[in-house]
């Protein structure tokens, strides 16, 4: 992803699948003409931090560039709709959806309106994700208890 510095020019994250040596990271950025790189481990829980710079106003010299894109022929590219951060949130969606069936995006804001209140009672009452009162998968508990959201 390019961020323009005021200090200092462009900067380049390269964020990965995969760990890469961070010899053959020198090694791709000095084939690629980059100047001095640091090399850091993310922690998948951090993810949320690319979209930070996904979702930056672009400067006007950057209008109308693509800011990210896969490359290299080492790896597989990961596709943006291939992330997935597991938080609370996204298990729950992802039960409801299984119990539910959801296919498609039809309905969008219903259902993430759904899973907002099937969050706060699962924070609420201490149930884990996908399950409600005394540990019964969403699809076994009574339409009284969770459709009462």
């Amino acid at each position: 992803m390019f961020e323009l510095h005021e200090e200092h020019g462009l900067h380049v994250h390269f964020i990965t699948n995969q760990f890469v040596d961070v010899n053959r990271a020198r090694q791709l950025a000095t084939q690629a003409g980059w100047g001095r790189i640091h090399v850091t481990r993310m922690p998948s829980e951090r993810t949320g931090y690319l979209g930070k710079y996904l979702s930056k106003e672009r400067p006007e010299c950057l209008h109308r560039w693509r800011l990210w894109a896969g490359f290299g022929k080492a790896w597989e590219w990961t596709k943006v709709k291939d992330v997935i951060r597991k938080t609370l949130f996204s298990r729950i969606y992802e039960a409801c959806k299984q119990w539910k069936k959801w296919i498609g995006r039809g309905r969008f804001f219903e259902r993430m309106d759904f899973v907002r209140r099937v969050m706060i009672l699962t924070i609420e009452n201490g149930w884990h994700p996908g399950t409600g009162p005394g540990g019964l998968s969403y699809a076994d508990c009574s339409n009284e208890v969770l459709c009462r959201v």
